[in-house]
């Protein structure tokens, strides 16, 4: 019983999650900043909660902040997109990567933060083979053992005016912003 709750419980969430990143795209360019708070930190802080972007400042996203939603400052985007993954699955289980980047800022000069096709990396960006922006959507790593996509490994890989665009988990063809 307990197990059902918990799957019912995720898929509310994943939904839940999705609906709140596809609205938070409305408002400002940008990504989500990473959540601030853990988990033991969020019984002893306060803040206001959002529902979407358009509960907040017009230069502020609705962003998960490790207890709930609030209104934050997106991390900025660089121009281009990020080239196709370099590695494969049997290279990534055995090579060791460190903190290489978590956002764009992260990144010197016009370097974007890409996937590599095992982790995030800093890479020149290469030309759109479509036109558009990903949009912001992040998943935990605890939703990424639990829930299936459909990956992509560029553009081409994708239908209709979808890009590739890298979700948390991994590449998946989503609808440009």
């Amino acid at each position: 019983m307990t197990a059902l709750v918990l799957c019912a419980v995720l898929l509310c969430l994943s939904g839940c999650l999705s609906s709140t990143e596809a609205a938070t795209g409305l408002n400002t360019a940008g990504r989500c900043p990473r959540g601030r708070y853990t988990a033991d930190q969020c019984a002893r802080i306060s803040f206001v909660p959002c529902a979407d972007d358009s509960k907040c400042a017009k230069n502020e996203k609705c962003c998960h902040n490790g207890c709930g939603l609030q209104c934050m400052a997106p991390a900025p985007v660089k121009p281009g997109v990020c080239p196709r993954g370099k590695f494969d699955r049997e290279f990534c289980a055995r090579a060791r990567f460190g903190w290489m980047c978590d956002y764009d800022s992260d990144c010197a000069k016009n370097e974007k933060c890409c996937h590599n096709g095992c982790v995030l990396e800093c890479m020149a960006p290469v030309k759109a083979v479509k036109p558009g922006v990903c949009p912001q959507k992040f998943y935990t790593k605890e939703m990424c053992r639990r829930i299936r996509f459909a990956l992509c490994a560029d553009d081409s890989n994708c239908e209709k005016n979808e890009i590739c665009c890298h979700n948390g988990c991994g590449l998946q063809c989503m609808a440009p912003i």
